[in-house]
Formats: structure tokens, C-alpha cells, sequence
């Protein structure tokens, strides 16, 4: 059976990869233990459309992230099938009201299906037991680069682009007056969707050479 190492994600559970990990944070909401880099804008974005489409208001303390782990079963028990977790590509939504093998779910199958449109697969669409919380990115690091360059082309359009190149170019220059040294957190009083491309363009100052 293949894994995310054979897709060209490196190792998963048991190695330890949670200082690979950057931080995921959307609309108040963290994902603790945060996910892979690679995976990172297009998760966000896609939740935030996910968000603006009226499919699901995060809970704070109800989503998750990076677990070095294996797979689970509905009632918990153990297998030794490395999680997609542990490679930080799968997070889980709002997992009190969605959780693993329950009959009710307040996640709408169109959220699993622009998901999917992505690249992912949705706990919802499993064979047995659905997994109503768990979204897992299942191609290549180059499929999801492309992909995350579609999801920024069809869904930041307007002011929500406007203000995200903005924020890019803030930082930039920020970063060339400082000689180079990060300057830190975009400023808070700014538009959420500047925050958004100064944090992009911190990342891609912060990792030069990309994974």
C-alpha cells in the first residue's frame, strides 16, 4: 500500500517531524501541531473559501493538525498504517460535531467536494466508517504548489487579491530596508487578506530553498 513517502513527502510516522511543521491558524481558529509547508496556503485558502461559502465556522480548540501517529479506527483501536497526520497533510475540522464513524456531521458534502476538486480526499467520502473531520492531501509536492496556484487565481479575486499583493509587497519592502533581517509580524491593524501575503511573502523569505 503507498504512502505520502512515496509521493515525495519524505517519512511519517514513527520519525518525529514536527519541527518541519509551520503553523495554521484561520478566522481565530488554531490547528495545533500546524502541517506540512507544502500544504500550508492551499489549506488555508481553501478553508477560508470554505468559510466565505457558508459551509463551516471554525471552533478554536476543535481543529487539529500535524500528530506523529497512526491510523485509528472508529473506536480508537491501533493499526500500524502511518497517518497522513504525521506528515502534517492532514487536518481535522471542527471534530467534536464530526467525528470518526458518527451517523451526524455538520460538515456539507460540498465541502468535501471542493476539497477533493484540490487534491484531497474527505473522511466523508469513505468506503466503511466516515471520518466527518479529516481532510488529507493525497498527490505530489508539485501537484500541490499548482494546485495552490488555482485555488489563489479562482478564489482572491477583487479586494481580497488587491490587499494580498499588498501585503506581499509590504513585507518585501520591509525586509530589503531591514538588510535582509525578517521584520517580524504584519502589522495588526491592517486587512486580514494584507496579513495573509505579508505572512506568504515571510514564509518564501523565511524557506528560500521551498519544502
Amino acid at each position: 500500500m503507498t504512502d505520502a513517502s512515496d509521493r515525495g513527502w519524505g517519512s511519517g510516522w514513527p520519525v518525529d517531524r514536527s519541527d518541519d511543521m509551520v503553523a495554521l491558524r484561520v478566522e481565530g481558529a488554531d490547528f495545533p501541531g500546524g502541517v506540512h509547508p507544502g500544504v500550508q496556503a492551499l489549506m488555508e485558502l481553501l478553508l477560508v473559501e470554505s468559510i466565505s461559502r457558508g459551509y463551516v465556522t471554525l471552533r478554536d480548540g476543535w481543529c487539529w493538525g500535524y500528530a506523529g501517529r497512526f491510523i485509528k479506527t472508529p473506536s480508537g483501536g491501533i493499526t500500524t498504517t502511518p497517518s497522513n497526520h504525521s506528515w502534517g497533510l492532514a487536518i481535522d475540522v471542527n471534530a467534536p460535531v464530526n467525528c470518526f464513524g458518527c451517523t451526524s456531521h455538520s460538515i456539507p458534502a460540498a465541502m468535501g467536494a471542493l476539497w477533493t476538486d484540490y487534491g484531497f480526499r474527505w473522511g466523508g467520502d469513505y468506503d466503511g466508517a466516515k471520518d466527518w473531520m479529516h481532510f488529507e492531501y493525497m498527490s505530489t509536492p508539485s501537484a500541490a504548489k499548482n494546485a495552490t496556484a488555482r485555488a489563489r487565481e479562482e478564489f482572491m479575486q477583487d479586494e481580497r487579491l488587491d490587499q494580498y499583493a499588498k501585503g506581499e509587497d509590504a513585507y518585501r519592502d520591509r525586509y530589503k530596508d531591514k538588510g535582509g533581517e525578517d521584520p517580524g509580524d504584519a502589522p495588526n491593524d491592517r486587512p486580514e487578506w494584507f496579513q495573509r501575503g505579508w505572512r506568504s511573502a515571510r514564509f518564501a523569505a523565511l524557506n528560500p530553498h521551498g519544502e
